[in-house]
């Protein structure tokens, strides 16, 4: 398994961060071994909820 970082905004409350690192572990989950596209799909709606625009993904994530 390997070790990955991620930007996490002080900001955020604690559910926000935790819809966060949940879409990103999804994510990782996905590329290892698989997942299927609902269960990601799912996560990747809350993380919207957080990260609204595509120019914040860009600043944090890219």
């Amino acid at each position: 398994m390997n070790t990955y970082s991620y930007p996490i905004d002080v900001a955020w409350s604690t559910a926000e961060t935790i819809a966060v690192i949940e879409f990103l572990q999804k994510i990782e989950l996905a590329y290892e071994k698989g997942l299927p596209v609902t269960e990601l799909e799912l996560a990747y709606k809350a993380f919207k909820m957080v990260i609204k625009s595509i120019g914040e993904e860009k600043k944090n994530w890219r």
